[in-house]
């Protein structure tokens, strides 16, 4: 059989292939049969996401200069997202690579080698603490990855059982949604209209659309951060109150 692997390549690349779907099943167990390879890799990216989270928090960076550590774990993590990657696409059918979860790994890796830049790059890392966008941008691209954890098998029933419940709630919940943005798009419509009409009270809050949506999504939940208003504004007031 060693002879006929050595001369046949399809052979070899059977047994790589095998290899690799033994991994995926959970056949193959490494670190002195303690560990699974999938178990290592689900370990891996919920504890990345955390650690993300952590790296999120303003007082981590007062004092201490946190960076290299999470650069070092960053690293890490993306080699063995990477292998995770080269498991499932060797392991699997040859249009694997072209699946939804493939390509968000894929992305992920990237995200990977993009974050390790920011963490070791000493001007990209200046830019990008002194840029607060910047910095909010890559951060969520870095929890981006949260969404493989749905990918997982320890989470695939509840998974199916959101999406199930979604699929059969989406057709009584149209006219909800249609009912409930109009609610808001006409009340908003209302504040603005009101507010400029007597150039007073809280113009400069409503002076377009946008404006008016933000203020009002607060109006409609029961928060009111602006109290003054123009007489017709206030009326209003009193009828989002009541009817809102």
């Amino acid at each position: 059989q060693r002879l006929i692997n050595r001369v046949d390549p399809s052979s070899e690349a059977g047994s790589w292939q095998e290899w690799a779907r033994d991994l995926k099943q959970g056949n193959t167990k490494i670190m002195n049969g303690m560990c699974q390879f999938t178990t290592i890799c689900s370990m891996t990216l919920t504890i990345n996401v955390v650690v993300s989270l952590m790296y999120t928090i303003p007082q981590l960076h007062q004092k201490v200069n946190f960076d290299p550590i999470f650069g070092v774990f960053e690293l890490v993590c993306n080699i063995i997202f990477c292998c995770e990657y080269a498991v499932n696409i060797v392991g699997g059918l040859p249009g694997d690579i072209f699946l939804r979860w493939r390509i968000i790994d894929l992305a992920s890796i990237f995200i990977g080698v993009f974050s390790s830049i920011c963490f070791f790059s000493g001007s990209f890392k200046a830019w990008r603490l002194s840029n607060h966008t910047a910095f909010v941008w890559t951060a969520l691209l870095q929890l981006s990855r949260s969404v493989r954890i749905m990918s997982l098998d320890r989470w695939s029933h509840e998974v199916a059982v959101v999406k199930s419940s979604v699929a059969s709630a989406v057709p009584l919940l149209i006219l909800p949604v249609f009912l409930s943005a109009q609610t808001v798009l006409t009340v908003a419509s209302l504040f603005a209209f009101s507010e400029n009409l007597e150039h007073r009270g809280q113009r400069h809050h409503f002076d377009s659309l946008p404006k008016s949506l933000y203020w009002t999504s607060h109006f409609i939940i029961g928060e009111w951060p602006i109290v003054d208003f123009s007489h017709m504004g206030s009326n209003l007031c009193i009828l989002t109150c009541i009817f809102g």
